[in-house]
């Protein structure tokens, strides 16, 4: 059994697994993870993969922290993974049902709260097991490998790797979603990448560090004391 974020004092983005036959928890700490939210939805698509679509990123109840980000987490890399969607794709929602049917490798989601409205409509999604095998490949992985310091001050280095030439866009947002304190747009040449962030003068806090590219989103947190 597989349980993912929700919500507590705030929102979790930790994942836990239940081994039903000797009842033990394990918790699994991968160095990167989706922003924290509650009301997302997960399903298990074999082959040790573990998908998770949507949810709310602010407060309970707060519809403009519905988001439609699709990721994978693999038990056996620890590791996750922002999956590539289509233009035409479900709207932001939480609250969703969401179910996999493995004889026909389809995910099914199926209305949810959304920034203005509820939804009544049914989205499939076909052929995610060639998408979990195509995203763990070398040449497709995007990594951000570390924050540090973290915890900082504020004179932390965001250091990442790009497999190939790409326009992307890094964000730092603060755990409260009220402040977007840093966007940057560029156009980057694959290998090694680092981004001092002490000129931005960051308040003390959580941050969330978002880079994307045309098909990948991957996220850290870090910490301003």
């Amino acid at each position: 059994m597989i349980v993912f974020g929700g919500q507590s004092t705030g929102n979790l983005n930790d994942i836990w697994s239940l081994n039903v036959d000797n009842y033990v928890w394990t918790n699994h700490i991968p160095l990167l993870s989706p922003v924290a939210r509650h009301f997302s939805s997960n399903v298990y698509c074999g082959n040790g993969q573990v998908v998770i679509f949507g949810g709310d990123s602010l407060n309970q109840g707060n519809t403009s922290g519905a988001m439609n980000d699709l990721w994978t987490f693999s038990l056996d890399s620890q590791e996750w993974n922002s999956l590539p969607q289509d233009s035409l794709k479900p709207s932001p929602r939480y609250g969703h049902t969401y179910l996999y049917i493995p004889s026909q490798d389809k995910m099914i989601i199926f209305g949810g709260q959304g920034v203005t409205s509820l939804n009544a409509e049914t989205w499939v999604y076909e052929g995610i097991s060639s998408l979990l095998n195509k995203v763990s490949e070398p040449s497709t992985k995007l990594s951000l490998l570390k924050c540090s310091p973290n915890p900082s001050t504020g004179n932390t280095t965001i250091n990442f790797y790009l497999a190939k030439k790409t326009n992307a866009t890094i964000q730092i947002i603060h755990s409260s979603g009220k402040n977007s304190s840093v966007l940057l747009k560029l156009e980057l040449n694959p290998g090694n990448h680092s981004i001092n962030l002490s000129e931005y003068n960051l308040l003390p806090g959580i941050y969330f560090c978002i880079l994307k590219t045309d098909t990948i989103i991957e996220t850290i947190r870090f910490v301003i004391i």
